[in-house]
């Protein structure tokens, strides 16, 4: 181009040259005239800009589901609902829990549902349960009767009990089917967890997990013939990504 451009720039100076000939001779024959026009450079072009648009998928994430927020506990034995000295077993089920992959929180089973963007960023998942303490007290429509209370322990912990559903092995769930929480250990082993290699943009697993604790033996009412409501302590469900 620039080859082009010299060229086109020498032409001018002869035309240049040509104008001042004809000056010079003019007393002798007709003067020569020059011309102008539009630039026919040959290195000259048209730009065309090329574009496009796309929309992008939700980010894969995980998602907690199910966890009921009230559970009582009741007698394993059902007809032994009054306290006499013995230890009462006591237990709940907490059911249909799950942990999914979805772009939202509306679980999809679509595998064009979210996308990791690549296996560098697909994240490793385990859920926990955590008790706020280890304490459970006891009330009466007289007031509260520390007499009553009782804690939990390695001999009298909160046993979890889970149960998988078939699908958590598939997508590459492992599941603690037995743990406890007492005393000063007040988190739960992962309930349930999956690797990141394993994870793909539809996985799920559900699970129920049974609650047990007993109201120990011995213990010595201040009221007798009273009705008794136990208080225990929250429970946090926790999901974590890693």
């Amino acid at each position: 181009m620039k080859t082009r451009t010299k060229k086109f720039l020498a032409s001018g100076a002869l035309a240049v040259s040509l104008g001042a000939l004809a000056l010079g001779v003019s007393g002798v024959g007709p003067a020569l005239a020059t011309t102008s026009g539009p630039d026919p450079d040959p290195a000259g072009g048209f730009s065309t800009t090329l574009g496009a648009s796309t929309e992008t998928g939700e980010w894969c994430g995980w998602y907690l589901r199910g966890v009921d927020s009230d559970l009582t506990l009741m007698p394993v034995i059902p007809t032994q609902d009054t306290y006499t000295g013995v230890e009462i077993e006591l237990e709940v089920e907490d059911t249909e829990l799950s942990a999914f992959v979805n772009g939202t929180s509306v679980y999809s089973n679509s595998s064009d549902n979210c996308s990791w963007y690549g296996n560098a960023n697909k994240q490793a998942v385990s859920v926990t349960v955590t008790a706020a303490d280890n304490e459970f007290t006891a009330t009466t429509t007289e007031g509260s009767d520390t007499s009553m209370d009782f804690f939990l322990t390695d001999l009298n912990p909160l046993t979890l009990t889970v149960t998988e559903g078939a699908e958590c092995a598939t997508n590459g769930f492992f599941i603690d089917s037995l743990d406890e929480i007492a005393g000063a250990d007040l988190t739960s082993e992962p309930v349930t967890s999956a690797v990141s290699s394993a994870v793909q943009t539809t996985d799920t697993c559900g699970w129920d997990v049974t609650y047990g604790v007993s109201i120990p033996e011995d213990l010595v009412p201040t009221y007798g013939g009273a009705a008794y409501v136990y208080t225990g302590p929250t429970l946090t469900t926790t999901l974590e990504v890693d």
